[in-house]
């Protein structure tokens, strides 16, 4: 963003050198306003660009934020089958959510150590385990 605006700059210094050195010559004269107009229309041009990237890195942002809350229903979907003793299915839902996360949530740690050892994987139990409590220490929710 700040390179577009110093480009801009630059840009708009040279034009305006040229426009004054155009006024100053006696033939130019008459095209002195096509050099004006073409000064705004780089201008309105460039501030439409830096409009535009902005925008866009807004709704990469949106976007982002709309995969995470649908990689936190699937975690909540996660809990509810772990909870109601489905656990090969709350598996699923935990590895997909790992899977498609770019850092792990702390959360799905203690969840995937819970449904591990309800599926007697105690050695992986223990590691996720261990996990929650290097990312919360003692004194995270699931701490007790």
């Amino acid at each position: 963003m700040f390179t577009i605006f110093l480009f801009t700059q630059i840009l708009f210094l040279v034009l305006l050198r040229l426009l004054y050195h155009i006024r100053d010559c006696v033939y130019g004269r008459k095209y002195v306003w096509v050099l004006e107009f073409i000064l705004i229309l780089v201008l309105v041009t460039c501030a439409s660009f830096a409009q535009d990237k902005s925008r866009n890195e807004e709704y990469a942002l949106q976007a982002e934020q709309i995969k995470r809350a649908m990689l936190m229903r699937v975690l909540d979907s996660g809990v509810q089958f772990m909870e109601s003793g489905n656990y090969i299915v709350a598996d699923q839902k935990f590895q997909y959510v790992l899977k498609n996360s770019k850092s792990v949530p702390s959360d799905l740690t203690f969840y995937f150590g819970k449904n591990s050892y309800h599926m007697e994987k105690y050695k992986q139990s223990i590691d996720w385990l261990n996990k929650y409590i290097q990312l919360k220490g003692s004194n995270g929710q699931f701490s007790e």
